[in-house]
């Protein structure tokens, strides 16, 4: 079983990847984009708190349609999720882990 916040082969992500991934957070008015944004659920997310579970603004690169269910590493199947809304998807995708 591959770790969350890894691409499909369980690897971690490039900065490349990374960055292509947050340009699709969502802009939050008056804040540096480069720095902040939403998630689709509308949590904050802080560019430098990536990968960090001990921020509230930390976030994790999540797969659309997971990759037990066939979801790939493409850009269109990645979104940038709050790691509290990552966390939650994983548990509602696979209850009792």
């Amino acid at each position: 079983m591959r770790n969350r916040n890894t691409n499909e082969k369980g690897e971690s992500w490039t900065k490349h990847e990374k960055d292509q991934v947050w340009e699709k957070g969502i802009i939050l008015p008056d804040n540096d984009a480069k720095n902040w944004r939403y998630d689709k659920y509308g949590m904050m997310m802080e560019y430098t708190a990536f990968g960090n579970t001990g921020s509230q603004y930390g976030w994790e690169i999540d797969h659309i349609q997971s990759v037990s269910e066939g979801g790939k590493d493409n850009t269109e199947n990645l979104q940038p999720l709050n790691w509290v809304n990552n966390l939650e998807k994983d548990h509602h995708l696979n209850p009792g882990q």
